[in-house]
């Protein structure tokens, strides 16, 4: 990547949160560095941007939540950074710290409060039931990822850092900064991994890879 030569500039921007779970549907388990660089180096091989010198990778993510809580029907006291995946997870992001032209940027994750899990849900939707403390799980989100996102676009657009942006991502939320960036002039392609999107979303990116 590093010995690209072209006139033009990419820059390659990652919902972290979003490949992650692509990457867990796909996997079983917490994807590691070494999978999601597998994710990247095939898009930057992609015909629409593999000639453009690479400017860098950016990540977006949080860390997993590492607090102790009291679960609102057992009354069970539970420490989320002894989760099974607390560890793994920990160790994905500072794996991605130190890949090559990749920068970190960190949210935060907060404990938002509790809710049914999905296969509760549908179990409960089918056969109607009294709810146990099995059913209901930490409603855990990042907050600020977004945002940084959103701000690194709007950077990369005014300083005209680059010329194409690959959003790796699903969120129509992004639509705004993508909007802002083409009006700045530059080419923001969209790369959902597969998964469903928006036709919004589509619909303000220059090129669906």
């Amino acid at each position: 990547m590093a010995g690209r030569i072209s006139s033009e500039r990419v820059v390659l921007m990652m919902d972290g949160g979003f490949v992650r779970q692509k990457l867990k549907t796909k996997l079983k388990r917490m994807p590691t560095a070494e999978d999601v660089r597998d994710v990247y180096t095939k898009i930057l091989e992609k015909s629409a941007v593999k000639d453009m010198t690479l400017f860098r990778i950016y990540w977006y993510d949080s860390d997993p939540y590492c607090e102790k809580g009291t679960h609102p029907i057992s009354h069970a006291e539970i420490d989320f950074g002894k989760s099974a995946e607390a560890g793994p997870f920990f160790a994905l992001i500072q794996a991605m710290e130190f890949q090559p032209h990749v920068a970190v940027r960190r949210g935060k994750t907060a404990l938002r409060g509790w809710k049914l899990g999905q296969r509760a849900m549908k179990d409960i939707t089918k056969c109607p039931r009294v709810v146990n403390h099995k059913d209901v799980v930490p409603d855990i989100g990042q907050k600020g990822v977004d945002m940084r996102i959103g701000l690194d676009i709007a950077w990369i657009s005014l300083k005209h850092i680059a010329d194409v942006i690959v959003l790796v991502a699903g969120d129509s939320d992004f639509v705004p900064a993508m909007k802002f960036a083409r009006r700045e002039g530059l080419r923001v392609y969209l790369d959902a991994l597969g998964h469903g999107v928006y036709p919004e979303l589509k619909a303000h990116s220059d090129l669906v890879l």
